[in-house]
């Protein structure tokens, strides 16, 4: 989890993994992204747009939401459901 807030300021938070995304034929390991609605994304899907507010869809305001989605995030895992959050 990193905090991209300047001058001593909380948030906004990424948070990141290095991995391989399960349909790689290549193997080809990259930087995933957590987006707050619980799905890992290709860090530069978003990073190659050239628009920073497309960075707002990654980006969580507390580390009370990023917590609040990793229980979820393992709840889904629990439950068989890795791949999505639905509820």
């Amino acid at each position: 989890m990193l905090n991209l807030g300047s001058g001593g300021e909380r948030g906004p938070y990424l948070v990141t993994q290095t991995g391989v995304a399960p349909n790689d034929s290549l193997a080809k390991e990259r930087m995933f992204v957590l987006r707050p609605d619980g799905r890992w994304v290709d860090f530069n899907a978003y990073a190659c747009q050239g628009k920073p507010e497309a960075m707002d869809e990654v980006v969580f305001s507390t580390t009370a939401e990023v917590m609040e989605t990793f229980a979820k995030l393992f709840k889904a895992i629990r439950d068989g459901r890795i791949q999505t959050l639905e509820e």
